[in-house]
């Protein structure tokens, strides 16, 4: 009976460690994303040196940004094949 208790405790220890380890995994990679888009919003305010914008929003290099994500993602994909 001890033996199972023991065994019950240490299977509910390791369950936890990996839930630990997959919300801190996650909070790493939310955390990036939004390091990410302030790099970006702040790539958006760079101006050429007649002093035109590259990008005319915000908006617009966070969707540059994702367009290129897909263009590497689909890469990666068929790489993968």
């Amino acid at each position: 009976m001890d033996l199972i208790l023991i065994i019950a405790v240490v299977f509910v220890l390791l369950v936890a460690l990996v839930v630990l380890g997959v919300g801190v995994a996650a909070s790493r990679s939310r955390r990036n994303d939004v390091s990410r888009a302030d790099e970006l919003v702040g790539l958006s305010r760079v101006k050429s040196p007649s002093g035109k914008s590259f990008f005319p929003t915000d908006d617009s290099v966070l969707e540059l940004a994702e367009l290129l994500d897909d263009v590497e993602e689909r890469g990666r994909r068929d790489r993968e094949r």
